[in-house]
């Protein structure tokens, strides 16, 4: 179980705000899973996003106050588990952004940050679940 917990807005209920990045909660068959979605007005409609929640802001350690995500600094600190998504804070063209990735702890690294270094990490928080209607 996430150490994070995010507070979920279903679809049907609202869109979020203005354009950007949030985390969604997307349908699959047997399990929900959470991903990172750019918000559009004109191409939110995917059906299979069913709640979406605000990002975190990037890993400062400077910032200690108001901070909802367990961020952990990397590589000092690094994920206990063999393999799996994490979310991080990477460094991509000079800017600090929120994104996930893959640990692969044969290689003890997370496998895009040759891409973008990452210098921290978090838990994946759950996803939405739906209420179930007992009618």
């Amino acid at each position: 179980m996430s150490e994070n917990i995010i507070s979920w807005t279903p679809c049907k209920i609202k869109y979020p705000p203005k354009e950007g990045s949030y985390f969604v909660t997307l349908k699959q068959l047997h399990t929900n899973l959470v991903a990172i979605a750019r918000f559009s007005h004109d191409d939110w409609a995917r059906r299979d996003i069913i709640a979406w929640a605000e990002l975190p802001k990037p890993y400062d350690k400077r910032r200690t106050r108001d901070v909802k995500f367990k961020w952990h600094p990397y590589p000092e600190n690094k994920p206990n588990m063999l393999v799996g998504d994490y979310l991080v804070t990477d460094i991509y063209e000079k800017k600090r952004e929120v994104s996930i990735y893959f640990w692969y702890n044969l290689k003890n690294k997370f496998l895009e940050e040759d891409i973008a270094p990452v210098i921290a990490w978090a838990e994946m928080p759950e996803p939405y679940k739906e209420e179930e209607n007992n009618d």
